[in-house]
């Protein structure tokens, strides 16, 4: 019988806690508002898709984002060029074995059960058998 009260009780906090109220951002007099119902004009909902689209932002809130998807696009050029560039398709699997070779003797190092060790040695050897005959 206890867990039945417990239920009555849980279910509508949950169900509270999953609804999304809508707040909206108003300019007044004494500055922007923030009220759960719609403006005198048109409505700029926060968090929704008005937001995602950058309407309703400020221009310093617009000039960070802005500033944030440049550096990104920077951080996302400079990792391409880490990458070899060869188009050579033997270049890149060779490169790619490396890495995993390279994980795979990080594992090693750092420990691990008798399962996993055996399987991961079946690797490194695995993959220095391909890198001795492909590459290099």
């Amino acid at each position: 019988m206890k867990t039945g009260k417990w239920m009555l009780l849980c279910v509508p906090l949950m169900l509270s806690l999953s609804v999304r109220a809508a707040v909206y951002r108003c300019p007044g007099a004494q500055g922007v508002q923030f009220q759960d119902w719609p403006c005198g004009g048109a409505p700029v909902l926060r968090g929704g898709a008005a937001d995602a689209a950058g309407t309703g932002l400020r221009a310093s809130e617009r000039a960070w984002l802005r500033q944030r998807e440049r550096a990104r696009a920077r951080h996302h050029r400079t990792v391409q060029k880490e990458r070899p560039q060869a188009a050579d398709a033997r270049a890149r699997r060779c490169w790619s074995r490396r890495r995993r070779l390279a994980r795979v003797r990080d594992a090693l190092r750092r420990g691990y059960r008798p399962a996993r060790g055996e399987r991961l040695r079946r690797q490194r050897r695995e993959l220095e058998d391909y890198l001795s005959r492909f590459c290099d």
